[in-house]
């Protein structure tokens, strides 16, 4: 069945009517070995499918929701204490904030303002960030891709890839392949996996071109959503960062009042120097982030390479199309939590030199 005069393709071994003598070897670590590839014919194979975990429980999914609500919370005491202990003091300093704050104010008040303004924008964009990366789904394997199931003894699936669904994987450049050269499958959702694409064993799916499940927003990171992620990341340490640079003042402020009782001046500080470490992990995480936007690797890929050791990602495309093909190209919509318009599939992601 194996074309050889087909030098870009790997053939396979093919297993007609496989029982348990002659069962595949176990599935290894996911590589990217490059190219693979298959000729025509239908692929039959068969294997053990994974027990079904325990069923989530209410309480279970209660606890799932802690991160995301200790982060809301540190949000808000770092906000309140923003505005109530470090504005409102410095403007009142300043004659307050009236209603025609176009006259009378001195540059100093005019700064406190635009810092003002500068949080709630950074606060109204992280919200929307947040709420859009929380709800949007980040991208799931298509039924589609669906293996078709032969027999089924006990826990033992002999399953069939057609032909067709074969042509697919070949025509969206499919490229991933386990060391046995089968495509790479899933064995809880039963489907086989395009590239980039791995199981969550928190959300039990599959999620395309999957960066992370992130408890802090209880839900994966992936294809669909990780616009919204990055600018969830930068509305945040942008926040965080104006708050580190400007609220030392308000904190000094306070502790030369001796009004201020002493409880309060030392939590204002430790709210200082909370977001001030605050800040270090978001700036590293931002930073990381990009890193891997400009080698066009995903943060499950980047754990795999210090594996498999490649030295260039296959999905590269030069560091400012690897930033165009997450950010879109409307600058105007790059920091805002809206998702670009692309023309590419979600289950594609050739580089530039297998699209030439």
């Amino acid at each position: 069945m194996a074309s050889n005069a087909a030098l870009e393709y790997i053939p396979i071994i093919l297993f007609p009517q496989m029982n348990d003598q002659h069962l595949p070897p176990e599935i290894p670590t996911e590589s990217h070995h490059l190219p693979y590839g298959y000729t025509t014919g239908a692929l039959h194979f068969q294997f053990e499918k994974k027990r079904q975990q325990v069923t989530v429980t209410t309480v279970d999914r209660l606890l799932g929701l802690i991160p995301m609500v200790i982060l809301f919370l540190i949000v808000l005491f770092e906000l309140y204490a923003y505005f109530y202990w470090h504005l409102i003091p410095l403007l009142e300093k300043n004659e307050g904030l009236r209603l025609d704050f176009w006259e009378g104010y001195d540059q100093s008040a005019w700064k406190y303002i635009f810092h003002l303004l500068s949080i709630i924008l950074h606060a109204v964009i992280f919200l929307i960030s947040t709420y859009r990366t929380m709800f949007t789904p980040p991208g799931h394997v298509p039924e589609d891709l669906k293996l078709e199931v032969d027999q089924v003894h006990g826990n033992k699936y002999h399953v069939m890839i057609s032909e067709m669904l074969l042509r697919k994987m070949k025509k969206i450049g499919n490229m991933e392949r386990k060391k046995t050269l089968f495509p790479r499958f899933c064995r809880n959702c039963l489907k086989v996996k395009p590239d980039r694409s791995h199981h969550c064993s928190i959300c039990n799916t599959c999620v395309l071109k999957m960066d992370h499940h992130c408890p802090y927003i209880n839900n994966c990171v992936g294809n669909d959503n990780y616009k919204y992620f990055m600018n969830l990341v930068i509305s945040g340490t942008m926040a965080s960062l104006q708050l580190t640079t400007t609220m030392w003042e308000g904190v000094l402020l306070a502790w030369d009042n001796s009004n201020y009782s002493i409880p309060f001046q030392v939590t204002f500080g430790i709210a200082y120097l909370g977001n001030v470490i605050l800040s270090v992990v978001l700036v590293a995480f931002l930073c990381f982030h990009f890193y891997l936007i400009s080698n066009a690797t995903t943060t499950i890929e980047f754990r795999e390479k210090l594996s498999v050791k490649f030295d260039v990602s296959p999905y590269h495309k030069g560091r400012w199309n690897n930033f165009l093909a997450i950010f879109g190209k409307n600058p105007l919509i790059w920091f805002l939590p809206i998702k670009p318009r692309m023309n590419s599939e979600a289950m594609s992601f050739l580089s530039s030199e297998q699209e030439k």
